[in-house]
């Protein structure tokens, strides 16, 4: 097989892979994973809107664990912060009044100073596309998991996650 041709058929299942990723995409946290203490910069990706609607709002439920909340200014968008009262008590960030059309990806910011203690937090999302909304507040590997991070052991010298 010429050289041409092998290099296009070794590309051919990560294309693939790329494109059924990005097809069943769901509001996913970047990064992923940071170190336990740290400052942290949550970027909620959303990739798609409800059934061809564009998403009008997003409602984050920011654990409890995580405190110093501050939604990061958005263009085009009301923020709106909740704070719970008391000890345990979750943070809730709204963005509304804004327009993201349906297959075009974006991205909304909170930051928050992560627990001391490793393990995995779900950040509880409510997606608005007009009158449709979408829970994203499931297990892993359900229709419409929660986005999840993982809170890692903190590395010496490693206190924030940019």
């Amino acid at each position: 097989m010429p050289q041409p041709l092998r290099s296009v058929c070794a590309a051919v299942p990560v294309a693939l892979s790329l494109f059924c990723a990005a097809a069943s995409a769901h509001i996913v946290l970047d990064p992923p994973r940071a170190p336990a203490g740290s400052l942290y910069r949550a970027a909620l990706q959303v990739g798609h809107g409800c059934q061809g609607a564009a998403t009008t709002g997003l409602t984050v439920i920011v654990p409890a664990a995580v405190v110093e909340v501050q939604p990061v200014a958005k263009a085009g968008w009301r923020i709106e912060l909740e704070r719970g009262s008391g000890d345990g008590a979750e943070t809730i960030v709204r963005f509304s009044d804004g327009l993201l059309p349906d297959g075009q990806h974006d991205e909304f910011v909170i930051t928050g100073r992560l627990p001391d203690q490793p393990g995995w937090l779900s950040w509880r999302v409510s997606q608005r596309c007009g009158a449709r909304q979408l829970d994203w507040h499931d297990a892993p590997g359900s229709r419409l998991p929660a986005p999840r991070l993982n809170v890692a052991p903190a590395d010496a010298g490693a206190r924030d996650a940019r």
